[in-house]
């Protein structure tokens, strides 16, 4: 197995670690923020193998852990909690509630694709997060709660001094975005999840780290806005999974990790499966 890579942005004296998991851990990305005196973990890998390698890399930067924040409910962000157990761990309500009822499920989808390589221990996080401001060793953070994107509930969080979004799955980078979910209203999420971009995408970001994918800036706001608006006619003009992956794949024959389009068919096409 190829091991995880970490892509550090500095800015202002601030260290942000993106560690990246392999393809075959969906390109995910964990992120430690590194600030004087303590460290923020926001999210961990699916696999535990990448989950090992991370908490040994944070380990190894010599400073404490305050917390582990999971911004969301899919397993790709939260799989590897049993190597964080020892720490607190936030969420929001809604996603605790999530792994706490459903993390099994969650689990069971995954495992026949990975094996053994994917735990079978639900770590739910027991402190709750809350949307507004918050401060880490003199750092603000801005918590946004998202309701309808790519996932029913979920957080982006600004870091305004640097004018950097951790935007996890809110954006993706050159990764096939996962469309599985509906809204709250029973609804394809792409409108909805347009909606919640075009709210912000000006809010000044100047470095933005992608829930999959490279760090970029701003530009993927619009890139995804384009992704999501063609993604959702190839979705009503399409009979089949396999239909819709292969137009997508045309479309965009540059982007990694079509196994999101396989797990998205899965719940847009049931019928076919």
């Amino acid at each position: 197995m190829r091991s995880i890579n970490v892509n550090k942005v500095s800015k202002k004296g601030l260290n942000i670690h993106v560690v990246a998991s392999p393809e075959d851990g969906e390109l995910v990305n964990s992120i430690i923020v590194e600030s004087q005196n303590k460290l923020v973990i926001i999210d961990v890998p699916l696999l535990n193998p990448y989950s090992k390698e991370l908490r040994e890399y944070t380990d190894s930067l010599g400073k404490p852990i305050d917390r582990v924040i999971i911004t969301h409910f899919h397993p790709d962000h939260w799989a590897g909690l049993e190597y964080f157990a020892d720490l607190p761990i936030y969420s929001l309500r809604e996603v605790q509630d999530e792994i706490k009822n459903s993390g099994d499920w969650a689990l069971s989808f995954h495992r026949p694709i990975h094996g053994d390589l994917i735990t079978d221990k639900i770590i739910v996080p027991t402190n709750i997060i809350e949307e507004g401001s918050l401060e880490v060793d003199e750092v603000e953070y801005n918590i946004l709660k998202i309701v309808d994107a790519e996932m029913r509930f979920m957080l982006a969080i600004e870091i305004p001094s640097i004018k950097t979004l951790i935007a996890q799955d809110l954006l993706y980078n050159k990764v096939f975005l996962y469309l599985g979910e509906k809204t709250s209203k029973g609804e394809l999420c792409c409108d909805s999840w347009i909606e919640k971009l075009v709210e912000i995408k000006n809010n000044g970001y100047e470095v933005v780290i992608p829930g999959h994918g490279e760090v970029s800036d701003a530009s993927l706001f619009d890139i995804n806005i384009e992704y999501l608006k063609t993604a959702k006619e190839f979705i009503l003009a399409s009979n089949s999974g396999s239909e819709l992956k292969e137009k997508l794949i045309r479309k965009y024959p540059d982007y990694r990790v079509p196994l999101l389009l396989d797990v998205e068919n899965y719940l847009l096409f049931p019928q076919s499966v």
